[in-house]
């Protein structure tokens, strides 16, 4: 296996760029920014630490921002969440063993 793994992020709203990224790369884009709409009526935008059209240019595959990995933290928050208070409820009455 001949692996690169590399970490975006930052605490501004500068996007890595997509020729930065190692053809066929595998990119999992943890970041979450949000531009405020300037004007009456639109909406807030979204975005990742990588510039997503650019790096599906190179990439195997990407994450989406938003969209990719969300879903999958939300769900390891509530497992996580769900084995803590087991293990609690446990802790505190030995007898449920």
């Amino acid at each position: 296996l001949n692996a690169t793994l590399s970490w975006f992020g930052n605490s501004y709203q500068l996007q890595f760029a997509g020729d930065w990224i190692k053809p066929g790369a595998v990119v999992i884009d943890c970041g979450i920014n949000v531009e405020e709409a300037t004007e009456p009526g639109k909406k807030n935008r979204l975005f990742g630490d990588v510039e997503f059209e650019e790096a599906k240019k190179v990439a195997g595959y990407i994450t989406p921002v938003p969209g990719g990995v969300g879903p999958m933290t939300v769900a390891m928050l509530i497992r996580n969440t769900y084995e803590q208070a087991v293990a609690r409820r446990l802790h505190q009455n030995p007898s449920l063993n």
